[in-house]
């Protein structure tokens, strides 16, 4: 018995069936898929494929959905921007308004979704803040460190509340 299981993550370039039982044959037994990006589709085809595989006897591979919850990015900005640790800054939901100082979060419902005290992580914990008041258009977050944030940088907020 193999006591050691061994996971891929795979893409869009190794979404074919001889791909994955090559991958099966180089001894991978776990198909590992990232549910951060919101491809639906393209992960049931490869749902489908990989129980396809399995029946025909030509793998034998288990599944893996890798889903920490939803990656939400915030805008490409024209230079980088560093947060100092207690700075307080805006995510908006539109970019009509937006200073030098501020984000953008391409969520619509970031304001409904959100509640003062809840904790937001943006690029994986890069920068970790804390949602300090709700506003129409924005919220205003206390930096909990400093970093430096660059182009469409994830923002991972608390995922049961997402719609």
């Amino acid at each position: 018995m193999k006591l050691t299981k061994m996971i891929a993550t795979i893409w869009p370039a190794t979404w074919d069936p001889e791909k994955i039982v090559e991958l099966y044959k180089n001894g991978i037994n776990i198909i590992r898929m990232n549910f951060s990006h919101k491809d639906y589709e393209e992960k049931e085809r490869v749902i489908t494929l990989v129980r396809q595989l399995n029946h025909e006897n030509k793998t034998k591979l288990s599944l893996l959905m890798d889903n920490e919850g939803p990656e939400i990015r915030t805008w490409k900005r024209e230079s980088k921007l560093e947060i100092t640790r207690w700075a307080i800054f805006k995510l908006w939901i539109k970019q009509d308004n937006m200073g030098e100082q501020d984000l953008f979060c391409d969520y619509p419902y970031l304001l409904e979704d959100v509640i003062v005290g809840d904790s937001i992580k943006i690029d994986s914990g890069l920068l970790d803040a804390k949602v300090i008041s709700i506003h129409q258009e924005y919220c205003e977050c206390e930096a909990l460190h400093t970093a430096i944030i660059g182009s469409y940088r994830h923002i991972n907020l608390p995922w049961k509340k997402l719609k």
